[in-house]
Order: structure tokens, then sequence, then C-alpha cells
């Protein structure tokens, strides 16, 4: 015997849409491939931040966000207010890691942001760091998860736990085998 909210009860249907917060630099390009696996193709929204995806969100009527099984992407918790019901799914990594790995992507990728800036520096983490430039990375995880309103680190750092205590599902990517 099921009841209307067991996942299990054909009847309900899946919870959707489902948003995949995508944290750089934290293996989601691999959950994404998987989701689009999963999911029927036009049913997932991959939204690129460098291509006006997130914009393009926020702009589109809400019927037509309605269509979507999975939307996923760059995006901050902001898009939890464009998507009512929404089921929120994320990875963190070492924030240490996410880091050097965001750093060495950079530094190596000429299309990436900073390249140029950073290795003028001579690819030198530790100069960057001391830099100062570089803080937004650091707490990215953080500031993605946070409600807007939470100002001063620790106002967001709780604020980005209490989101992230809210999601579906989360995982670590260094257990994400």
């Amino acid at each position: 015997m099921s009841s209307s909210t067991d996942p299990s009860d054909a009847a309900s249907g899946p919870v959707r849409p489902i948003v995949f917060l995508h944290l750089p630099k934290t293996a989601g390009t691999t959950l994404k491939a998987i989701i689009e696996d999963v999911y029927t193709p036009g049913k997932v929204l991959n939204l690129r931040v460098a291509q006006g995806g997130v914009r393009r969100l926020f702009t589109m009527p809400p019927a037509e966000r309605a269509r979507f099984d999975v939307v996923a992407g760059h995006l901050d918790w902001r898009v939890t207010r464009l998507l009512p019901g929404a089921r929120v799914i994320t990875v963190l990594r070492d924030p240490v890691d996410r880091f050097l790995s965001w750093f060495y992507y950079a530094l190596r990728n000429e299309n990436a942001p900073l390249h140029a800036e950073l290795n003028e520096l001579g690819g030198d983490v530790g100069r960057a760091v001391e830099s100062g430039r570089y803080a937004p990375q650091y707490n990215i995880m953080t500031e993605m998860l946070r409600d807007q309103a939470a100002a001063g680190p620790d106002a967001a750092l709780e604020s980005a736990k209490r989101n992230l205590a809210s999601c579906a599902a989360f995982g670590l990517s260094e257990r994400f085998t």
C-alpha cells in the first residue's frame, strides 16, 4: 500500500522540476552528463552563464519554465524563487581542493576569465592568494548557496547551511563514485 507522497507511487509522478546548482569545479559536469542520460531530451534546461543562460531563465515566462523536468547550471540560490516547488540538488567539494582546481583550470584555459591575469603572476598560487584579488573564489560554494539578503560572512555561512539542509540531495565530489 502506498500513499500519494510515496515516491514509488507512479500516480504521483516525479518531483519536478529538479534544480541542479552546479557549483564550479565540484564534478558538476559529470553529474550533468548523467542527468542528460536519465531525463527526456528537451526536458533538461542547461544554462550557461557565458551565453546569458541565467538571464534567459529570469526573463522566461513561468509557463515556459514549467516545461522542464530539470534546470541545471552555475546558478545560485535565487533560482529557487523562480521555480516554486523545485527540489534542489548539488555537489560540494573540499574548499581548498576546489580553489586549486579552479586556479589551475583558469591558468591553463585561454578562454577562462582571469586567464591572462593569473599567468601574469607566473602561475604562482601563493602570489595569487596573497594578492587578495581572488577571494571571491575562496567561498564560492557559500556564495552560491546563500540567500542574497544574508550580509556578512557569518550570516552568509548560516544561510548557506540552512539552504543546503533543505536540498533534496547533495553529495561530495570526493565521494562521487
